[in-house]
């Protein structure tokens, strides 16, 4: 909400493009900074809930889970680096 609030703010004012696109790409960074933990930290133990109640007796949800969490800080790192210029 509140960077949605900051984002209608920008547009309405008066700023230079550069500087409407560097509000932009902060804005993209923090949405996929948010994003990043729901879906590499919450998102697998969905699966194990899914494949639990669904009956599923093999290994490969388990697997799958363990590759999905050890993506999350990789995942950060990658973020950061292509939503910023200074690096």
């Amino acid at each position: 909400f509140c960077g949605w609030s900051v984002n209608k703010e920008i547009k309405r004012g008066t700023i230079s493009v550069k500087l409407r696109l560097m509000h932009a790409r902060a804005m993209h960074m923090l949405i996929l900074q948010t994003l990043n933990p729901v879906l590499f930290l919450y998102g697998p133990f969905i699966i194990l809930f899914v494949a639990s109640m669904v009956g599923i007796d093999s290994h490969v949800p388990e697997k799958i889970t363990e590759i999905i969490i050890h993506i999350f800080p990789i995942n950060n790192v990658i973020i950061i680096l292509t939503k910023t210029d200074e690096y």
